[in-house]
């Protein structure tokens, strides 16, 4: 880990890496009931409705150069994390601004985490 680094926000980013792959996994679990006749698609879309939080990854946080930064350094070890868009889905990236944002450290030479998430 990178030295100056606040281990909280560390700790919190990789708890929500693990919650949303929950949710991810929630998500795929039950949208397989349905696909197997299990549910039907008004209980699939009323579990959804009423539990989203349990099956919904938000996207909405505009990340920092520091904070793509530190995901890039997490997604190094982390499983399937291999572009812009399951990094963005990992950690609640706004899908658009983590695109600019990895532009704009690759342009600075600020890549050392880079790998293939930018191609």
């Amino acid at each position: 880990m990178e030295t100056g680094w606040d281990a909280r926000e560390i700790v919190e980013m990789l708890t929500k890496a693990v919650n949303n792959r929950t949710r991810e996994r929630n998500f795929f679990r039950l949208y397989s009931e349905y696909l197997e006749k299990n549910i039907t698609e008004e209980e699939f879309n009323r579990e959804l409705s009423e539990n989203e939080d349990d099956y919904v990854v938000e996207g909405e946080e505009k990340p920092t150069a520091d904070r793509l930064r530190k995901a890039l350094f997490l997604s190094s070890v982390i499983k399937d994390t291999d572009n812009s868009e399951q990094l963005s889905s990992l950690f609640s990236f706004d899908s658009i601004a983590t695109d600019e944002g990895l532009k704009k450290l690759d342009s600075h030479g600020d890549s050392n985490y880079l790998k293939d998430v930018t191609s």
